[in-house]
């Protein structure tokens, strides 16, 4: 899949590299109120462990990206899309500025990344895995239309279906080399 940047007046979603791995970057993915229901919170994250993630998720093919403010252009958190099979996804989202939580950054984040999944990737299907205790996780993808479809272990499966998905905003779409 090519890369891309997705913006509007206020985020922009560009593709994760290795320079935003930065000491604050870090201390996003060990703050135990961020990482609390990540499956990492066990193990204390570092430069190479984080770099040796993004290098893992490239060499898939999944998408991986940076959620950024766009006024003050710094990294708020990350959102993933990894491919199940040809028509579902799995997507991913981690706010580690705690700023940031509950703010609109994270559903209009979500809601653009879906778009483009639905209408430009293709995908028919999106699916969000929540750990059963992560109530506010479960309820903000609720809130963007997600529906329960099942669980396994400690895992709440979500989904949402294309037909299903409102696009309630606008943004604006870029090849990353069109920088």
């Amino acid at each position: 899949m090519e890369e891309f940047v997705l913006y509007n007046s206020h985020l922009e979603i560009k593709p994760f590299k290795t320079k935003f791995i930065t000491k604050k970057f870090i201390n996003f993915l060990n703050d135990k109120k961020v990482n609390q229901f990540l499956t990492t919170k066990k193990k204390k994250q570092s430069l190479p462990s984080a770099k040796s993630y993004y290098l893992k998720m490239k060499k898939e093919k999944n998408l991986y990206h940076g959620i950024f403010d766009r006024k003050k252009n710094k990294i708020i958190g990350t959102i993933t899309l990894r491919k199940k099979n040809f028509k579902t996804s799995y997507v991913g989202i981690m706010i580690g500025d705690r700023k940031y939580q509950g703010t609109k950054y994270t559903s209009n984040a979500l809601n653009v990344y879906l778009d483009h999944a639905f209408r430009l990737l293709g995908f028919k299907f999106v699916e969000a895995g929540v750990h059963k205790h992560n109530l506010s996780s479960a309820f903000f993808f609720h809130m963007n239309g997600f529906k329960f479809n099942k669980k396994e272990r400690n895992i709440l499966f979500l989904t949402l279906s294309q037909k299903k998905f409102i696009k309630n905003i606008s943004y604006k779409f870029k090849p990353e080399s069109q920088k």
